[in-house]
């Protein structure tokens, strides 16, 4: 794999999946989240919720590439597995935000 790509993918997964950790406040947002930075955030979030299940899946990839190759050295494996905690942790407050009643 490209290295730039297994350098920066842990960062990318980890910056999509932050909207999914605010779920609950999408669905009732505050007074002063109005207009266009709600847009923004609400957009951010719809992309998120598609594209961070490709994005694990493509950390598992990696991780297990790089688990079975053993790096030496500075080994990039700690941020691989950090994003994809993260990406599982953001999922499933995704799902429980769905899931919630709204009240």
């Amino acid at each position: 794999m490209n290295e730039m790509v297994q350098e920066r993918l842990p960062l990318f997964v980890m910056m999509m999946s932050v909207p999914l950790f605010f779920s609950y406040q999408f669905k009732r947002p505050p007074d002063f989240l109005e207009g266009i930075p709600f847009v923004v955030l609400w957009t951010w979030g719809i992309v998120s919720a598609l594209i961070v299940p490709v994005l694990a899946v493509a950390e598992v990839v990696l991780l297990s590439r790089l688990w079975l190759r053993r790096p030496t050295g500075d080994s990039p494996l700690m941020w691989h597995g950090a994003a994809l905690l993260v990406a599982v942790a953001a999922e499933i407050c995704f799902f429980l935000a769905r899931r919630s009643s709204g009240a």
